[in-house]
């Protein structure tokens, strides 16, 4: 089994691979994403993390139990990067709305 500290260190640097993956393709997309796009990814990564909590407990051995805990380390981190990406998309529609009304 993993300790906090690999488990933290895994979704820590699939949160960072996300996140720069993003935020390079942010700064040259010059429209606003789609929220839905963004809901639509969050429910599956769920969806996946709740299919990997599952699936573990009926894991043979250490080793299945291992690989499940890394899987789900990733698809945490996943997750917390789509939220973040969200919340920004959602804040810079209100932004350009705001401004349109103005």
């Amino acid at each position: 089994m993993l300790s906090t500290k690999e488990y933290d260190a895994i979704k820590e640097g699939r949160y960072r691979e996300l996140k720069e993956a993003f935020d390079k393709l942010l700064a040259v997309y010059e429209g606003v994403p789609s929220v839905k796009g963004f809901d639509k990814a969050i429910r599956d990564t769920k969806k996946r993390i709740k299919a990997l909590e599952v699936g573990s407990a009926f894991a043979k051995d250490d080793e299945e139990v291992k690989q499940a805990e890394i899987a789900m380390a990733r698809r945490c981190g996943e997750l917390q990067v789509y939220t973040e990406i969200r919340s920004m998309v959602k804040k810079r529609i209100k932004e350009v709305c705001e401004t349109e009304t103005v």
